[in-house]
């Protein structure tokens, strides 16, 4: 018998809103999400030394869409817009943390993505490398600021 491991990615969209004067938070969600396999596929060339320099996960984008995601999702369904964010680990997480103010990201989402750079266009909308999608209503008002902390886990699951 041989022993093995595999190396499962878990996803979790951790949101947190506070008004404009810094009381808060007032809010709190978090929502588990899918890594689609365009992101299985990233961390793969990863480990294999395949990824061309500067391809990291580094946007968030939001949309409208409502569809279930599935794991051949490779864009949102309607992206409206998206910020780069700051990566950071800790213990077997990966999280990458998007601060919006008051100005920014205002209206009500349906849709949220976890995006890698690919090239010159991943700042655009629909372009760069899908790696996580959620679906699920999310407003902010221009009253309020907010932090969306996407979270990777990197969990193994062993067997023989």
């Amino acid at each position: 018998m041989q022993n093995y491991s595999q190396i499962i990615p878990i996803g979790m969209v951790e949101i947190e809103k506070w008004s404009a004067n810094g009381k808060g938070p007032i809010e709190r969600t978090a929502i588990p999400n899918l890594v689609v396999n365009s992101g299985r596929v990233l961390m793969r060339d990863f480990i294999l030394g395949l990824l061309p320099q500067a391809s990291g996960i580094s946007y968030h984008a939001w949309g409208t869409g409502s569809a279930i995601p599935t794991a051949t999702n490779t864009a949102l369904q309607y992206e409206t817009g998206r910020k780069l964010g700051s990566p950071s680990g800790d213990g077997y997480y990966a999280t990458f943390s998007t601060f919006y103010d008051t100005t920014e990201a205002n209206g009500t989402a349906y849709e949220q993505g976890l995006f890698a750079q690919s090239g010159a266009a991943y700042r655009s909308a629909n372009s760069g490398i899908l790696v996580a999608r959620v679906t699920g209503q999310v407003s902010k008002a221009n009253t309020q600021n907010m932090r969306v902390n996407w979270r990777i886990l990197i969990a193994s699951a062993t067997g023989s």
